[in-house]
């Protein structure tokens, strides 16, 4: 990729004047065909080519350096297990499911993401609530009760409430005296 080149590149020219990058290629070039590509588990000489690159600048005369064997029955089972390794690179990188879609029902509590992106402070609540659902409006959109605004949010955009004792509206005694910090 050439965002890597630009790393590579930059990294070459800091002791150096940045006019001078062209004097890196060969060096960023050999360094990026013989890394390991974490998706394939093979370096990109090794699937082309059928072996590691020795020097810079060998990458189109192989046969400098060693016999490569790249007959294309071999070439075509590196390839085969290249692509093995990239669905199973992907299916650890992107699960199918990875949460299964939560359901609600009329009257369910629920919090709500705190939107529109990008305006939440970094130290700020990511959910407010509890609301209620109002109305079921299809598969995944629900209308939420927002404090008196209804509004239609995506099953996305909701958790489910899950109340706890210390939520419980506490039963006052009528002869009970708060203390001053305000605690009953």
């Amino acid at each position: 990729r050439n965002q890597e080149l630009k790393k590579l590149l930059r990294v070459y020219c800091q002791p150096r004047e940045e006019d001078q990058w062209d004097t890196g290629i060969n060096q960023a070039l050999f360094i990026l065909r013989n890394r390991k590509n974490s998706a394939t588990g093979m370096r990109p000489s090794t699937v082309l080519l059928g072996a590691q690159l020795v020097r810079p600048g060998e990458w189109g005369h192989p046969e400098v350096g060693q016999r490569v064997g790249n007959n294309p029955v071999e070439r075509e089972r590196r390839l085969d297990r290249v692509r093995r390794r990239q669905i199973i690179f992907a299916r650890n990188l992107y699960p199918e499911n990875p949460r299964p879609k939560v359901q609600f029902q009329i009257g369910d509590r629920v919090l709500v993401r705190c939107h529109p992106a990008g305006t939440r402070t970094p130290l700020g609540l990511p959910w407010s609530g509890p609301y209620r659902i109002v109305r079921v409006c299809g598969l995944n959109v629900y209308e939420v009760d927002r404090g008196g605004a209804i509004v239609l949010l995506h099953v996305d955009d909701l958790r489910p409430w899950k109340s706890r004792p210390e939520d419980q509206e506490i039963e006052r005694d009528p002869l009970h005296i708060p203390e001053e910090d305000g605690r009953p």
